[in-house]
């Protein structure tokens, strides 16, 4: 079950983060802006254990590598049920291709589009069209 007035949380974090959100690995990137969406919305937090372990994308993917993962994806599916990205609803993590030495990146769910968060860009809309996995957030 979800937090009681999880939106009002998770939507203004989303709000707090246009102005904030400054990419930096281990502490503001995909996985861990995924993950802080989740925990507002559930208490769950999945990226603890993992803070501060990477602070460059070298070290994330020896991470990765260490922990037997091909994609920080494989944590948010280890936690919670994958769905059809179709059915994702406001607060659902989704997942869509990336270029680049991780081969997609997280998103979190608003409605019809995401948010997402790129290095130079900041948040930035992930169309419907693009996500190509999607995880239902319940605790």
């Amino acid at each position: 079950m979800k937090k009681l007035n999880w939106q009002t949380h998770l939507f203004g974090f989303l709000e707090a983060q246009k102005d904030q959100s400054k990419f930096s690995y281990g502490i503001c990137d995909c996985f861990t802006f995924a993950s802080e969406a989740i925990r507002l919305q559930t208490g769950i937090s999945i990226a603890g254990p993992y803070l501060d372990k990477y602070k460059t994308e070298k070290q994330a993917l020896k991470l990765m590598k260490k922990l037997g993962l091909d994609e920080f994806t494989d944590l948010v599916a280890e936690h919670f049920s994958e769905i059809k990205p179709t059915l994702a609803q406001r607060g659902d993590i989704v997942a869509f291709d990336h270029p680049g030495p991780f081969k997609v990146a997280l998103a979190v769910c608003v409605g019809q589009y995401a948010v997402g968060l790129h290095p130079e860009k900041g948040l930035y809309p992930v169309e419907m069209k693009d996500w190509i996995h999607a995880w239902r957030i319940v605790a």
